[in-house]
C-alpha cells in the first residue's frame, strides 16, 4: 500500500495495480498458459489496459520459457484484441453453431505452439481496457505509442519472467499504423535501457499505415475485380481527392469525414461487398457471437478481475471518435525508422482484402524512403504450399530486414480466413518450428452459410 500511497495514485488505480500484481504473483517465473490482468497506464485520469496472455497448456513452462513473448494488437481503433485471441490465433477458438450461439473448442492452428501471446486491448477505453477520465482516451498515434510503451514496461514489472526475451508486435488494420508509431518508439526505449526487452521486430497485418494511399486504390481494385463502371471508378476517386486535400490543409477529422462517405458510396455501388474479404456478399465471421461471449460469458470468467462500472466495449465509439483527427495520418517515417534501425520488418496482406487491398499496400511500400528499396524490388518472390495441396499459399519477397508476404484466398482477417498459411509465416517470423504446423483441417471452413446479409449501412450519395 505504501508503494501506491508514495506515487500518490488514486483509490482506483491503487486497487487495479496490486489487484494485477496479486493476480499475476503465482504466475511469476512460471510462464504461464494463462493469465489476465490489468497494467495501469494513466494515475490521474485512472486508465488501465486489458491483457489476455496465452501460452501452451500441452508442454510444460519449461519450454514455454523458449518460446518469444509476442503481441497482438487488433484495428479499429477501438476494437479488441480479444477477437484476434478468440476467432483468430488462441489456443480456443469460438466458433458459431447459429446465429446467435456459440461453441468453444480447440484451435488447430494456433500460434501459441511457436510462442507466449499476448492480447492486448488498445488504445485506452477499448474492450475491457478503460479511462474514468475522458482525457486519458488517445487522440494521436504517438499517443497511443507511449501508452503501449508504458504497458509493456508495467507488464515487465510484473511478469518478470518476460524481461530480456524475444518481443514480437503483431498486428491488424489499424494496428498496423498504431504498430509503426509503437514499433519506433518502442525501439527508442529499449535502445535507450528504459524497457528490459529483445525487441526483434514487427509484423504489419494489412495495416493502415497510409489511409489516403487506400482510398485511392479503390476504384482500380474495384474495377478489376468487376465490382465497379468506369464512371464509379471516378465517382470513388474524387473522394480520395476531398480526403487528400483536407489532410494537407491539416483537417484530420474532415479527411475522415470523407472517407467515411467513400465507404458509402462504395457499399452502395457493389451493393454491400463485404470490405474484408471480397469473396463474400455478407459477415461470415463470427463476430456478432463473439462480441455477445465477451459480454457474457468471458466477462464472468474475468469475475472481480474487471473495475465496477466496466464493461466490455462500452467506450469503443469514443476511442474511435478521439482519434477522428489522426486516423488519415500516415505511419510511413516510422517503418522507415524500423528498418533503418535493424529490427526485422514484416508487412503481410491477404490477397482478397478490400479497405486494405494489396494495391494499397504497395502504393505506401513504394514511399519508403528507404535507400535499399530498390534491391528489395529487386528480391526474389518466393512461394510457399499447403503440404496437403498443390495451390500456392501465398508468396514472399525479402531483402536484408524486410519483407512482404503475400497470403493468397486471404481477406483482411488473415489467420481467420488461411489459418494454416497465417501460422507458417507467423513461425517463420519468429524462428519457430515450421514443421510443427498442422496440415488443414475441415475445422478450418468458414461459418459463412448460419450468417444473414445486413442491410445497406449507408444512404445513397
Amino acid at each position: 500500500n505504501s508503494f501506491c500511497t508514495l506515487l500518490e495514485m488514486r483509490v482506483a488505480t491503487c486497487a487495479a495495480l496490486l489487484l494485477l500484481a496479486a493476480a499475476a504473483a503465482t504466475a511469476q517465473g512460471t510462464f504461464p498458459s494463462k493469465a489476465y490482468g490489468y497494467v495501469p497506464i494513466n494515475s490521474t485520469y485512472d486508465s488501465a489496459m486489458f491483457y489476455a496472455l496465452r501460452g501452451d497448456s500441452t508442454v510444460p513452462a519449461s519450454v514455454r520459457a523458449t518460446r518469444p513473448l509476442v503481441m497482438w494488437l487488433q484495428g479499429g481503433p477501438g476494437a479488441s484484441s480479444m477477437f484476434g485471441d478468440f476467432l483468430e490465433s488462441g489456443p480456443i477458438k469460438l466458433e458459431a453453431t447459429g446465429a446467435t450461439t456459440w461453441e468453444l473448442v480447440n484451435r488447430t492452428h494456433t500460434w501459441v505452439r511457436h510462442a507466449n501471446m499476448l492480447y492486448v486491448d488498445n488504445p485506452v477505453g477499448t474492450g475491457f481496457s478503460y479511462t474514468k477520465d475522458p482525457r486519458g482516451f488517445s487522440t494521436t498515434d504517438d499517443e497511443i505509442a507511449a501508452n503501449l510503451v508504458a504497458f509493456l514496461k508495467g507488464f515487465l514489472s510484473v511478469h518478470t519472467e518476460y524481461q530480456n526475451k524475444p518481443f514480437w508486435v503483431f498486428c491488424e488494420s489499424y494496428g498496423g499504423k498504431m504498430v509503426a508509431y509503437y514499433g519506433a518508439a518502442l525501439m527508442r526505449a529499449v535502445n535507450a535501457g528504459d524497457v528490459p526487452i529483445d525487441f526483434k521486430g514487427v509484423a504489419l497485418g494489412d495495416g493502415w499505415v497510409d489511409p489516403v494511399s487506400c482510398m485511392y486504390s479503390y476504384g482500380p481494385y474495384l474495377k478489376a475485380f468487376s465490382q465497379v463502371t468506369d464512371d464509379q471508378v471516378a465517382n470513388i476517386t474524387r473522394y480520395a481527392q476531398y480526403a487528400q486535400d483536407a489532410l494537407e490543409r491539416g483537417n484530420g477529422t474532415m479527411s475522415t469525414t470523407w472517407w467515411n462517405a467513400q465507404q458509402g458510396a462504395i457499399s452502395y455501388f457493389t451493393n454491400n461487398l463485404n470490405w474484408y474479404n471480397s469473396l463474400y456478399y455478407y459477415d461470415y465471421t463470427a463476430t456478432n457471437q463473439f462480441e455477445t461471449f465477451a459480454r457474457t460469458t468471458f466477462t464472468t470468467e474475468l469475475g472481480s478481475l474487471i473495475p465496477s462500472g466496466v464493461a466490455f466495449g462500452s467506450q469503443a465509439g469514443e476511442v474511435f471518435q478521439r482519434m477522428s483527427g489522426s486516423f488519415m495520418r500516415d505511419g510511413i517515417r516510422q517503418v522507415q525508422d524500423m528498418i533503418d534501425g535493424g529490427l526485422s520488418v514484416n508487412v503481410y496482406g491477404g490477397q482478397v482484402d478490400l479497405i486494405v487491398d494489396t494495391l494499397c499496400i504497395q502504393a505506401w511500400m513504394d514511399k519508403l524512403p528507404w535507400l535499399e528499396l530498390s534491391q528489395w524490388k529487386a528480391a526474389a518472390r518466393k512461394s510457399f504450399t499447403e503440404p496437403t495441396k498443390q495451390n500456392v499459399a501465398g508468396f514472399v519477397q525479402q531483402y536484408k530486414n524486410f519483407a512482404f508476404w503475400q497470403i493468397n484466398q486471404a481477406g483482411h482477417m488473415v489467420p481467420l480466413d488461411q489459418p494454416w498459411a497465417a501460422e507458417h509465416m507467423m513461425a517463420t517470423i519468429v524462428g519457430g518450428d515450421t514443421t510443427t504446423v498442422p496440415p488443414p483441417t475441415d475445422d478450418t471452413k468458414k461459418q459463412g452459410t448460419i450468417h444473414v446479409r445486413p442491410a445497406p449501412r449507408f444512404a445513397k450519395p
